[in-house]
């Protein structure tokens, strides 16, 4: 994946997302991080097929999540995801909700009145056989 490259996904809030007061359950936006992430691997040609394949997958290894702002049913939302780091064995993701999209740097959008939640996260890649890490970053 190309850590310069912003990947842009979009999907709308639906009533199964929501609580009775119209705001998308926490677990619904995990949902939509994941989507996003899935969809910026499809957009460098490497899909989950792919993985599968190659007996390959990507397990969350840390998570850190900022809530900012609250989103409702029937919002349109852009996840923006970006590489912030390639290492030995794993990749550092940096995502955002946002109901509006801007060029600017992630970290610069979390204080944006659009931006509903910011995600960084590091995902390691291991053998679905064995389930030890992959070392090579050139794989990733």
């Amino acid at each position: 994946m190309n850590q310069n490259r912003l990947y842009k996904y979009k999907c709308k809030v639906e009533f199964e997302d929501c609580d009775m007061q119209n705001i998308t359950h926490h677990p619904k936006l995990l949902c939509y991080l994941e989507r996003a992430r899935l969809d910026s691997l499809r957009q460098e040609s490497y899909t989950y097929d792919n993985m599968i394949k190659d007996n390959t997958c990507f397990v969350i290894t840390d998570m850190k999540l900022k809530f900012i702002n609250p989103c409702f049913y029937n919002d349109d939302l852009i996840i923006i995801t970006q590489v912030a780091g390639v290492y030995a064995h794993s990749l550092k993701i940096n995502q955002i909700i946002t109901k509006k999209y801007s060029s600017l740097p992630l970290n610069d959008l979390i204080s944006d009145n659009n931006s509903c939640l910011f995600s960084s996260m590091r995902l390691s890649m291991v053998n679905i056989k064995n389930r030890d890490p992959i070392k090579n970053s050139e794989e990733i």
